[in-house]
């Protein structure tokens, strides 16, 4: 969501195929405007995964390719581009062990916060034991130098130990951030519990519980990374209770946390849409008010939601929608029983 200079509510999106940022107001749903990048030339943007817009004159483009974070205008003009890697060369694989790596979505977007921008990446497979402490997987922009610094470890108790967690969906961090009590809250996908620490940096993690109430034990996999075929990583993430997305809604001030339940009778030949999609819903001091079942994965994609004052936006794809000519959102709301 983008409020312009006059008060106007924009639904943005990014066409990662065309490499477009898509602005509709948000009220009757019209296309506004389309901010298209190019593909070649001095102002190429190959592969842009993510964006913040701070102005119409100053968009922050997370670019994928080059792994560097781009200022540009809405004529697509390049400003301004500070690579993440740090002097590091991209071929040489050895970066992955000291920088993060991206897969932004709508649930885990760029946030400004006192003029800097915070954007999550992870490590993508099983972590090193001996890079745990080290690696930080928070990566911080501050808009008016373009500094890059880097904070927040993954918890030792959830990663490390041996523990095989080699799959890309178990070691992403979602995470929102509290305005009122200017804290990050984190939710890893095999922890129960939340993790909250200050925005800027402090890593000493305060722990809460956030869990689901059916939800039960989640396990990793009984055998080192090397010797886990993808077939097992499938199962495993099909027969286990897995945390997603956490949201803040500051109209509301409640938080909504994502599980995608267990399949204990899952095989090879289901699908990972068919996990079932559960809401947790929680007050501002994490005190557990209810939750619900709305549906699976294949009808409600979990990694498409935003908070509006009308309520957390979460997007809907009906069965048989072949042509995918609209975005449909469903909006979930709060009601006392």
């Amino acid at each position: 969501i983008f409020i312009d200079t006059d008060k106007r509510r924009y639904l943005t999106f990014l066409n990662t195929y065309s490499g477009s940022i898509y602005f509709y107001d948000y009220n009757n749903m019209d296309l506004v405007k389309k901010i298209s990048f190019k593909k070649d030339g001095p102002d190429a943007l190959i592969e842009p995964l993510a964006y913040h817009i701070k102005s119409m004159d100053s968009i922050y483009v997370f670019e994928n390719r080059s792994l560097s974070i781009v200022l540009v205008n809405d004529k697509s003009e390049i400003l301004n581009k500070t690579s993440l890697l740090e002097g590091l060369k991209i071929k040489d694989a050895t970066w992955t062990l000291k920088i993060p790596q991206f897969s932004p979505q709508s649930i885990t977007p760029f946030i400004e916060i006192d003029n800097e921008l915070l954007l999550m990446g992870q490590y993508m497979f099983s972590i090193p034991e001996s890079i745990i402490p080290n690696f930080r997987f928070a990566c911080h922009y501050k808009i008016d130098s373009g500094q890059l610094s880097l904070t927040h470890t993954y918890p030792d108790s959830l990663y490390g130990n041996n523990y095989n967690w080699h799959n890309d969906i178990i070691t992403k961090v979602y995470y929102d951030y509290n305005e009122h009590l200017n804290q990050i809250i984190l939710s890893f996908p095999v922890s129960h519990d939340l993790y909250i620490s200050d925005w800027n940096g402090v890593e000493k993690y305060k722990k809460v519980y956030g869990g689901s109430n059916l939800a039960g034990t989640i396990s990793s996999i009984n055998k080192t990374p090397k010797r886990t075929s993808r077939e097992e990583l499938k199962v495993h993430y099909l027969k286990n209770d897995l945390y997603a997305g956490i949201k803040y809604d500051k109209y509301r001030k409640v938080y909504y946390r994502c599980l995608l339940r267990g399949m204990p009778n899952s095989n090879v030949q289901n699908q990972i849409s068919e996990k079932p999609v559960v809401v947790v819903v929680m007050d501002e001091k994490f005190n557990y008010l209810g939750e619900s079942e709305i549906g699976t994965s294949a009808n409600y994609n979990w990694s498409n939601v935003f908070v509006t004052e009308e309520g957390l936006n979460i997007e809907y794809i009906e069965d048989n929608d072949l042509e995918e000519a609209f975005l449909k959102l469903h909006i979930f709301t709060i009601e006392k029983i």
